[in-house]
């Protein structure tokens, strides 16, 4: 779903989630991994931010997003984040030094 979508989803139901922004292009491509405790927030930070929204008119943006255990998210973030190698950096990934913990991305379509 697209975030404005995700985000009015959201707003009723504030809970901690591991995310992952992609657009839906032709050459479709990972934008953004982030993690959150509110996605609602989230997903507002994410339509301010000029460098994720660089890629709306390419093809849309769409999220997926999963409920990991507080203790975890680091783990996963980093991992989602070395695997990915999403176009727009998160600086707070750059400063986290919990080990990766392996999951298995979200598949593209």
């Amino acid at each position: 779903l697209s975030i404005r979508r995700q985000r009015q989803m959201c707003i009723r139901d504030r809970f901690s989630a591991v995310y992952v922004i992609w657009h839906s292009s032709v050459k479709q491509g990972w934008v953004y991994v982030g993690r959150k405790n509110d996605l609602a927030m989230a997903l507002d930070e994410a339509a301010d931010n000029e460098d994720i929204q660089e890629y709306e008119p390419i093809g849309g943006l769409l999220i997926s997003w999963s409920h990991i255990v507080a203790n975890r998210q680091n783990g996963v973030l980093r991992y989602l984040h070395d695997a990915m190698k999403p176009k727009v950096n998160s600086r707070a990934v750059h400063d986290i030094e919990d080990d990766p913990i392996k999951v298995i991305p979200p598949k593209r379509k």
